[in-house]
C-alpha cells in the first residue's frame, strides 16, 4: 500500500507542478507564501520526528512527513518560476528537480527515499558472499507479508546487478556462511539466524542454493538451448 501510495502521490505532485508552470503566474504571490508556509510547516514536522525517533528505530522506517514534505516541494518547484521572488527561493525549490532524474534512474529506490529518506535500494546490513557478490537486506516495501526478504546482487561500481530476490531465510539473518561455490553458475550458502526467548538464544540456519546468473540472462539462456 505505502509503495503505491508513493509512486501515486509522486507522480501526482510532478503533473500538478507542470500545471503551475503554466498557470501559476495568474495565482499571485500571496498564495504561493501560504502554500510555503506550509511546505515548511512539513519540514519542521520531518526535522521533529526525527529528532523524537526512539532510538534503535531500523533505517527502513517509513517517515509519511517527509513524503508530504517532499512533494509539496515538487509541486512548489513549478510554480516558483512563473512568479516574481527572490533569488534564493528559487535556487531551493529548483533542487526538488533532481528527484526527477533520480525517478529514472531508479524508481524503486526513488520510492524508498520518499518513504524513508535514504536513496538506496537495501535496508539493513550486507553481507559479502564471494568477491562483489553480495547478500543484500530487501526493501519491504512492496512486499505482502512481514517477512523479512534478502536478495543477492554483483556489484560493479555504482551498478548493481540483481542476481535473486525474494529470497528467504525464515528470520533475520546474523551471518552468512558459503558451503559450495560454483562461479558464474550458482552458490551455496548457509545463513544463520538468531531468536531470544526468555531461557535461551537459539540459533537456526538454512541453506540455499542460488544461481549467479540473473534472472532475465537464465530465460535468454534457457530460450537459445531450446533453439
Amino acid at each position: 500500500m505505502s509503495f503505491y501510495l508513493a509512486i501515486i502521490s509522486y507522480i501526482s505532485s510532478v503533473v500538478i507542478a507542470l500545471v503551475l508552470m503554466i498557470l501559476g503566474k495568474n495565482l499571485g504571490r500571496s498564495r504561493f507564501f501560504l502554500m510555503a508556509g506550509m511546505h515548511s510547516i512539513l519540514l519542521f514536522g520531518f526535522i521533529a520526528s526525527l529528532l523524537l525517533r526512539a532510538p534503535g528505530t531500523p533505517a527502513g522506517t517509513f517517515n509519511y512527513f517527509f513524503l508530504i514534505y517532499f512533494c509539496s516541494g515538487v509541486v512548489l518547484c513549478g510554480w516558483v518560476w512563473r512568479i516574481s521572488l527572490p533569488k534564493l527561493f528559487r535556487i531551493y525549490f529548483g533542487l526538488f528537480i533532481l528527484g526527477f532524474p533520480m525517478f529514472l534512474f531508479s524508481p524503486s529506490m526513488m520510492v524508498n527515499f520518499l518513504l524513508t529518506s535514504r536513496y538506496t535500494d537495501s535496508f539493513g546490513p550486507s553481507y559479502q558472499v564471494h568477491g562483489n557478490i553480495w547478500l543484500e537486506t530487501q526493501s519491504t516495501i512492496a512486499n505482502e507479508d512481514s517477512i523479512q526478504h534478502y536478495k543477492l546482487i554483483r556489484k560493479r561500481g555504482l551498478y548493481r546487478e540483481t542476481l535473486a530476490r525474494d529470497l528467504s531465510f525464515k528470520g533475520k539473518v546474523d551471518s552468512v556462511k558459503v558451503l559450495d561455490l560454483q562461479p558464474g553458475i550458482s552458490v551455496n550458502i548457509r545463513a544463520y539466524s538468531s531468536r531470544v526467548t526468555f531461557v535461551s538464544t537459539e540459533i537456526d540456519s538454512l541453506d540455499l542454493d542460488i544461481p549467479l546468473v540473473a534472472k532475465e540472462k537464465r530465460h535468454r539462456l534457457s530460450f537459445i538451448k531450446a533453439k
